[in-house]
């Protein structure tokens, strides 16, 4: 006897990644928000991982529908897309991520350089760090804060240096803050 094929209800699937994106987005404002708690940053992780594991229950469509989001013009989206694949996928996934990453547009680049700082990424260390040296500066500066936030940058590396003395004063205040991450993953 054959087992019964599972119902998927892709538009539960849609509100799980949906639901990931917009608790990104009340955790960023928490972070900054004088008033948040650790109870509150804890609250907002549970329920993104609450949604991450009902996205999980699509298996295949679920996935199919976070790799559709990394295509998306909105940063929200492709956070959610990207940290449900990095997650849930396998190495297939992750590479699509990095693939996408390496190629976006800086809007929704954001979203997903988010999601590799907040995500587990071993494998992917060797090709970001491959890619720093040949990025374009604005692209570099994200590179080098997913590097820095996973403790694979070296902070006198010559890519960081000339990030601090970039043209772009965005570049350079991101790469201060890089500076910030890798100083405080060597003191903490």
């Amino acid at each position: 006897m054959e087992a019964p094929a599972t119902l998927v209800r892709v538009d539960l699937l849609e509100v799980h990644l949906e639901e990931i994106g917009n608790l990104w987005l009340r955790r960023g404002a928490s972070l900054r928000s004088p008033d948040a708690t650790l109870k509150t940053l804890s609250e907002i992780d549970g329920r993104m991982a609450a949604h991450l594991e009902g996205l999980a229950v699509g298996g295949p469509a679920g996935l199919a529908l976070a790799g559709a989001a990394l295509e998306s013009d909105d940063s929200t989206t492709t956070f959610a897309g990207a940290y449900a694949l990095l997650r849930l996928g396998g190495d297939v996934d992750k590479r699509r991520v990095l693939e996408a990453f390496l190629a976006t547009d800086v809007g929704p680049r954001a979203g997903l350089c988010a999601a590799l700082c907040d995500s587990p990424i071993d494998d992917l260390v060797r090709p970001l760090s491959d890619a720093l040296g040949a990025a374009p500066s604005p692209l570099g500066a994200e590179i080098a804060e997913v590097l820095a936030t996973h403790g694979a940058l070296d902070p006198g590396s010559l890519e960081l240096t000339g990030l601090m003395k970039d043209g772009n004063p965005l570049v350079r205040a991101r790469a201060w803050r890089v500076v910030a991450i890798v100083d405080g993953k060597a003191t903490g």
